[in-house]
């Protein structure tokens, strides 16, 4: 087969699997597909359903057939982290850092584990990431460190000091050149809870690129969790003069996390009939909390179309189809987020929810699997004891419970929790 009609099958394939990916970051490929990209695509793909045995084995053989060109350096970086072929990895990192790649293209492709929820893995990764001694003084490593240390649920504040006081200390050409990297302590810090430290690197993204959307809305984020929600919103009007269409889709989704999903709804459906691909989600809960449900599942099953990964949307749609007694179906997407994420705290609790009307509690308990210290909180605030078996119509009330304090979220993020848990 001729060489460009085997990439072009090659590019067909990676672009019915759409997906968050390498392949889909404007400008961050070179656009010739060989069968490494093929080995690659498919290693994200295990990754996205939760296989992370198959995308190890993957990434494995795509290292031993791929070369570190530029035109697929961030795919060597991204296979050499999940393997945990450290030296492999920087390698690849440090010739990235030389130019080649925008600001904007380096953000959404710089955190290698973000789709692994295997703790064995992260953890054995972990271990081989502390071994690693680069030869470097300004290696990326501390700031990868503070990482993955935050995807096996540490939380090292004494790392992210030392990452602050060298931020502090960064003038700015180097700052500059680094953008992409701060920025992935900053979102680290947002989930940790650290929002101080999150709005301090954010804001200053912002002063060296006005029109970096992602710092943008995760400005906004961090904002609103630390309980500054006009400065949230004001945050977002500012970079509007860059990105009305997302600003207004990330305004949407902070209003219905507020619960406010009549505005929420507003805004969503401009950017949905815009084609931004993250509104169909947002704008689909918004109208299950107004009722709408059958244009509600219309919406949420359009955003599993435009991101078939898209977890939140199977959570939200989950909860629609069981409004519209379609259980078995809401069952189905429950299934496949939790093979995505094992530990989904939305799609256990939604699992529960389809099992009570049955009340059998053996089954009942079999997937009630929610964290023990959010089970307590829960109860408490639905007036029940905080520890103790409880009866089928409890459970009911501290799952009822959940989702009127939750409002609008159904992200699993800790910092999200503690958003609407208070």
């Amino acid at each position: 087969m001729a060489k460009s009609s085997k990439s072009g099958l090659i590019r067909a394939f990676i672009n019915r699997t759409k997906a968050d990916s390498v392949f889909f970051v404007p400008g961050a490929h070179s656009g010739s597909y060989s069968i490494n990209d093929l080995l690659y695509r498919q290693a994200e793909l295990a990754l996205a359903g939760g296989d992370t045995r198959r995308a190890f084995a993957i990434f494995s053989v795509y290292l031993k057939k791929a070369k570190a060109l530029p035109g697929c350096l961030f795919q060597v970086f991204t296979a050499a982290a999940v393997t945990g072929k450290f030296p492999l990895a920087f390698g690849a990192l440090e010739k990235l850092e030389g130019g080649g790649l925008t600001t904007v293209q380096k953000i959404e492709l710089a955190n290698p584990w973000y789709r692994i929820h295997d703790k064995a893995l992260l953890g054995r990764l972990l271990a081989a990431l502390e071994r690693y001694r680069p030869s470097a003084g300004t290696s990326p490593r501390p700031a990868y460190l503070f990482i993955l240390k935050s995807a096996c649920g540490i939380d090292d504040a004494a790392a992210l000091a030392r990452l602050m006081a060298g931020f502090n200390a960064e003038n700015r050409e180097a700052f500059r050149r680094r953008i992409w990297l701060y920025f992935k302590i900053a979102e680290t810090a947002l989930n940790l809870r650290h929002f101080a430290e999150a709005e301090k690197i954010f804001s200053r993204i912002l002063r060296e690129e006005p029109d970096n959307e992602q710092a943008a809305g995760r400005l906004a984020e961090t904002l609103l969790c630390a309980a500054k929600s006009a400065a949230a919103f004001a945050a977002l009007g500012k970079a509007a003069k860059y990105h009305k269409v997302s600003m207004g889709v990330w305004e949407g989704e902070l209003l219905l996390w507020l619960g406010r999903y009549a505005e929420a709804a507003k805004k969503l459906k401009a950017g949905a009939a815009a084609g931004h691909p993250l509104a169909w989600c947002w704008l689909g809960a918004a109208l299950f909390k107004l009722g709408i449900k059958e244009e509600a599942v219309a919406a949420l099953k359009n955003a599993l179309v435009v991101r078939p990964d898209d977890n939140e949307a199977r959570i939200w749609l989950s909860e629609a189809l069981a409004a519209c007694g379609k259980a078995k179906e809401a069952r189905a997407h429950l299934e496949a987020a939790l093979k995505a994420n094992p530990s989904d705290f939305w799609a256990w609790l939604n699992l529960t929810a389809l099992c009570l009307p049955g009340g059998e509690i053996g089954k009942i308990l079999e997937v009630f699997k929610l964290p023990r210290e959010v089970t307590v909180r829960l109860a408490i605030k639905a007036g029940l004891p905080p520890e103790g078996s409880y009866s089928v119509p409890e459970i009911k009330l501290i799952i009822d419970k959940a989702r009127e304090l939750a409002k609008g979220v159904r992200r699993d993020e800790d910092y999200l929790r503690e958003l609407w848990l208070g």
